[in-house]
């Protein structure tokens, strides 16, 4: 893959982290650079896709449907607690970093106060481990899981390259990190390791990669000492971000935290955090694209109201193209995308694939509404939506699952992202311009929808199902013209017969 190395904006000084003083650019200037980010970023994602499908694969097979279901319990566990402890921070520097003139004490202060969050949550990963009983799979896969949770506190350097548009590095980082992890999950396998040291083996990747960032970001920031104003301000953000974020995670991953206790056995567990494990890789693209896109977002506020909303019809139009698509192959190659990661004995897993599949496409929405309700300081809106959705996924989960087993899950995360599809809606009915995106969604939706109506006609066959529906949705996207101007530059470094049937 080519990595497109992009240069800081104008108005970094990667010696002092201050403000030069430059005017914010132009909308179209910071199209293409945050263009430049997704591609990059999305290119990583895609890389790391392969890798984590390798690594699943190899932890799947070795480990079998029941073991490997304590062991995604576990994991959630840890993904949860590592959430807690990142996206506040994350959401926090990804708006303010690329707007503020103090870039190198307001890092320096997320660090100062993210060591401390992180320092709780580690004490609370031990408490979960113990309480789940070391005698137990789960209780010590979650003990090796700890050893990562201080490390999080160095995950804010992340948003420096997103706000600086140098994303190329984080690819090198990742790769790197990520290639030798999958290495080791792999030859774990094959000696028969078990859960515990696979477990050891994702915690010392995620401690790695963390580290490694911090160092690089500081060739950018050069951090400085806080003030307390600051620091209070920072704090005051991240309480109100992190809620949300945190609030966001549960009530998409509680479901499987609660199958733990709600579920009548462990394979349904374990084919349901299959099915989850594919959703969760598969979404990242679309994040991806709307974190790439918020330091933009954020600084054009600031000015023209046409050139923010021309970015955000930009935004919707990538989510359209790059977002939505994988939902559908996922949905239509379900049984085929099941078996080639986890084998036959994780067949029940392709039926709650295709629900996620669905709740996917709804998701792509709530992100873009949310990334908009993040920029425009929106967060009370966010807080009471969320506190609805995770009442919902509870109640729902409590009432359904000892009657319906693992598939109710799936069909109650369906109906909260209904939720806060429609209550995102409502709180940005004056805010976003509706009527702008609809003009940019007829081409990509045409797309879209014969490409899944092409797959299914094949559904019986999955493989072929899921060639047809990309094959259809290259062709029948090139032909409708629902390509993004912004990603042409990107598409001219293709071969050429593959560039020929694309839009010029």
């Amino acid at each position: 893959m080519s990595v497109v190395d992009e240069t800081p904006a104008p108005s970094a000084s990667p010696e002092d982290g201050h403000s030069a003083g430059s005017a914010p650019e132009h909308g179209a200037s910071l199209a293409k650079k945050v263009a430049g980010s997704a591609v990059n970023m999305i290119g990583r994602r895609v890389l790391l896709l392969v890798l984590s499908a390798v690594s699943t694969a190899a932890l799947t097979r070795g480990m079998g449907p029941a073991q490997y279901g304590a062991f995604a319990s576990a994991l959630a566990v840890w993904t949860l607690l590592m959430s807690a402890g990142d996206t506040g921070f994350a959401l926090l520097l990804g708006r303010d970093l690329a707007v503020t003139e103090e870039r190198g004490a307001l890092l320096s202060a997320a660090y100062r106060m993210q060591a401390v969050w992180a320092g709780l949550l580690t004490a609370v990963q031990l408490a979960l481990a113990f309480a789940a009983g070391l005698d137990t799979v789960r209780g010590q896969c979650m003990l090796a899981f700890a050893v990562s949770v201080p490390f999080v506190s160095l995950n804010s350097a992340r948003q420096v390259f997103t706000s600086f548009y140098k994303t190329g590095e984080l690819v090198v980082a990742d790769l790197a990190v990520t290639a030798a992890q999958v290495a080791v999950v792999v030859v774990g396998a094959v000696l028969g390791a078990g859960p515990v040291f696979f477990a050891g083996a994702l915690s010392a990747g995620s401690l790695t990669t963390a580290v490694a960032v911090a160092l690089m970001a500081r060739r950018h920031v050069a951090l400085q000492r806080s003030y307390r104003s600051l620091r209070r301000r920072v704090l005051r953000g991240v309480f109100e971000l992190g809620g949300v974020a945190f609030m966001s995670r549960v009530y998409v991953s509680v479901d499987l935290i609660l199958l733990g206790w709600l579920s009548a056995t462990q394979v349904a567990i374990g084919q349901y955090a299959v099915a989850t494990k594919v959703y969760t890789l598969v979404g990242t693209v679309p994040s991806l694209i709307v974190s790439s896109a918020m330091p933009a977002l954020a600084a054009l506020l600031r000015g023209d109201r046409v050139d923010f909303d021309a970015m955000l019809s930009k935004l919707w139009h990538w989510l359209l193209v790059l977002g939505m698509p994988v939902y559908v192959v996922s949905a239509v190659g379900a049984p085929f995308v099941i078996h080639a990661l986890a084998g036959s004995s994780y067949d029940g897993s392709s039926g709650m694939l295709r629900i996620l599949s669905v709740v996917g496409l709804v998701s792509v929405v709530n992100g873009f509404l949310g990334t908009v309700l993040v920029v425009r300081h929106m967060v009370p809106a966010m807080l009471v939506q969320n506190a609805l959705a995770i009442v919902v996924n509870v109640v729902g989960n409590v009432v359904l699952v000892p009657r319906y087993d693992a598939v109710a899950s799936a069909w109650v995360t369906l109906a909260t992202e209904l939720l806060i599809c429609t209550a995102s809606v409502v709180s940005l009915r004056r805010v976003v311009p509706f009527g702008q995106l609809a003009r940019v969604s007829g081409r990509p939706l045409l797309a879209l929808a014969l490409s899944a109506a092409a797959g299914a006609a094949l559904v019986r066959v999955p493989l072929l199902s899921a060639v047809l529906t990309l094959v259809v949705l290259v062709i029948s996207g090139a032909v409708l013209g629902a390509l993004p101007p912004e990603l042409s530059r990107f598409t001219d470094k293709l071969p050429g017969p593959v560039r020929r049937i694309l839009p010029t």
